[in-house]
């Protein structure tokens, strides 16, 4: 692990483990339940993406939301930061799997 990773947080292994376990139609409800609360910050995490030409699950992205503590810059520096591995690695759709196993396998970055 380089200086600027991290390992997850106790609550944020939590948030991953649920994450994974959960299903499509559970990730779209919990997905669309954070906007509709005000988890604005979403739909600049899912519009960062698509101007990166990235394709990312919807678990990434509220993972993505979650380390970030839902502050915008921090989602923005995730996003960069995945988009510049992507693009280092030749990836143009991302999974929860991916992004665990191929963007960050030895812990996350710190913002």
């Amino acid at each position: 692990m380089n200086t600027n990773q991290r390992e997850l947080t106790i609550d944020e292994t939590s948030i991953f483990l649920s994450l994974h376990r959960a299903n499509e139609k559970q990730m779209n409800e919990m997905f669309e339940g954070i906007i509709s609360e005000g988890g604005w910050q979403l739909q600049v995490i899912e519009k960062r993406f698509k101007a990166h030409s990235l394709e990312v699950d919807k678990k990434t992205m509220v993972m993505i939301l979650s380390l970030a503590d839902g502050t915008v810059g921090k989602c923005a520096n995730f996003v960069d930061d995945i988009a510049k591995i992507c693009a280092d690695k030749n990836i143009n759709k991302i999974s929860f799997d991916d992004f665990s196993k191929k963007i960050y396998p030895w812990g996350i970055l710190s913002f």
